[in-house]
């Protein structure tokens, strides 16, 4: 009897070092499009499998020599697996979700290129629109702060990124150590963010523009450093490759004092609904992004440009912890001759998605995004004009790398209070349109928060109290 109950424990012990398998495929795991191939029979079905925590439980659910890579800091593989074996995971304690790998990723923009006599210095109006001008004199231009921009890469040898600029870059689409920019839109960008080649002044003479202050640049933060991590190519994009670039974020936001992460881009609903994705913020490419917002990260993304209707937002722009930005119209541009450029009250751009519906109280916030200058590819002297939410969103990110000069301490949902409590409204425009307002960097970077009110308040009493003691 004693041999029969001691033989009982040691197979109760080896059956709890089995991975956790029930006894039903369990659907609700799988998103529509990775269900609809499994009741299928496929075999190579390309999956992201997300666990609650990636450990040596959950990694012995997948065979060895069918995981393509690890993403540890989002407890997730990529691996290629058929039918049986997916339904075999699924019943899993350890599995949360599983996600097709689909593309879909795209670029929120239109880009036009502009030959040497067509350029206007237009793209400097917007530091002054957003308040970010008066910051400049004080010392604050993004000083010590690192952005990252998750996007096609970079032309490096551009003028407006001197020797210094760029800590680091890599293409995760290639698999290689130099992110070449082959679409333009990440090195136009990224010259939002922290070009810092010329000042409006230098163009003076040269060009018809519209007075602005003589000394700003063409990034909104020329102070602040770039970590370029490339993630699509020929406007495609896959969600592999994204989630790559975020496990990178986290495991080296500390090497190179990454605060910001700038994305223009993202999967538009129709691409959502195509790969059977929830459309409420749940989404894999919206709670990666939160992650990296999770560990410290301000991450701030583009709307979209499914406007006017409603419920457009796309992914990881529903995220909740993310900072998602509309495309304002701050500027009246008329390629003519001579060009003319004036001052336009400032509204809502028509193609700017909305939020509502499943999107919710989104956008947060309105920066400018069109008719903007900025660095282009071709030669290192080469710039182009472009609207879209794609460049509104890095006038944001710019803004955040000097926010967090001033408050180095500030969590990412801080940053995101200060920016949303001191925009302007625009009028005319709902909440679904604009968000809290236009970008008031001014106002934001003196913006006390709560707790520090709090802590003045606290002063203030003691002082007080000791008055009237000493008294």
């Amino acid at each position: 009897m004693k041999k029969a109950l001691g033989a009982y424990i040691v197979f109760i012990l080896l059956m709890s070092a089995v991975p956790i398998l029930g006894e039903a495929t369990n659907y609700d795991k799988m998103d529509k499009a990775v269900r609809a191939k499994v009741e299928s029979g496929l075999s190579n079905i390309d999956l992201i499998i997300e666990f609650y925590e990636l450990d040596d439980s959950s990694r012995a659910l997948i065979p060895k020599e069918k995981i393509i890579n690890e993403f540890i800091e989002l407890n997730s593989i990529h691996a290629i697996l058929n039918a049986n074996e997916i339904k075999n995971i699924s019943s899993s304690e350890y599995v949360k979700n599983i996600w097709g790998n689909v593309g879909g990723l795209t670029l929120f923009d239109t880009i036009t290129f502009s030959s040497e006599d067509q350029i206007v210095i237009n793209g400097f109006m917007g530091a002054d629109t957003i308040k970010a001008s008066p910051l400049y004199n004080i010392g604050y231009k993004g000083n010590g702060v690192t952005v990252a921009v998750l996007d096609t890469g970079i032309l490096e040898t551009h003028v407006e990124f001197p020797e210094g600029k760029i800590l680091y870059q890599y293409d995760f689409v290639n698999k290689d150590v130099v992110a070449d920019d082959l679409d333009g839109h990440g090195t136009f960008v990224s010259g939002i963010i922290s070009g810092q080649a010329y000042t409006t002044a230098d163009w003076a003479g040269y060009y018809n523009f519209v007075n602005t202050t003589p000394t700003n640049t063409m990034g909104v933060s020329p102070g602040s450093k770039l970590v370029i991590l490339k993630i699509i190519e020929n406007n495609q994009g896959k969600l592999s490759d994204y989630f790559e670039a975020c496990n990178w974020l986290i495991s080296n936001k500390n090497i190179y004092n990454i605060r910001v992460v700038n994305m223009s881009a993202g999967w538009d609903v129709d691409s959502m609904i195509l790969s059977g994705w929830p459309l409420d913020g749940t989404d894999p490419a919206s709670m990666a992004a939160n992650s990296v917002v999770d560990k410290g990260i301000v991450w701030v993304n583009a709307a979209g440009n499914g406007g006017p209707s409603l419920d457009t937002i796309g992914a990881p722009a529903r995220a909740k912890n993310v900072i998602t930005v509309a495309n304002a119209i701050d500027r009246t541009v008329v390629l003519d001759t001579p060009i003319a450029i004036t001052r336009a009250p400032i509204s809502i751009a028509n193609d700017s998605s909305r939020g509502g519906g499943y999107s919710g109280l989104k956008p947060d916030i309105s920066a400018p995004g069109t008719q903007i200058l900025s660095s282009f590819i071709g030669n290192d002297y080469d710039y182009g004009l472009a609207s879209g939410t794609s460049f509104a969103s890095p006038f944001v990110a710019g803004s955040v790398a000097i926010l967090i000069q001033r408050h180095p301490n500030w969590t990412p949902y801080q940053v995101k209070i200060a920016l949303m409590r001191t925009a302007t409204p625009i009028s005319g425009a709902s909440a679904y349109e604009q968000g809290a307002g236009i970008v008031n960097l001014n106002g934001a970077f003196s913006y006390r928060q709560d707790f520090e009110r709090t802590s003045v308040i606290g002063k203030v009493m003691e002082i007080l109290k000791k008055n009237k003691e000493n008294n």
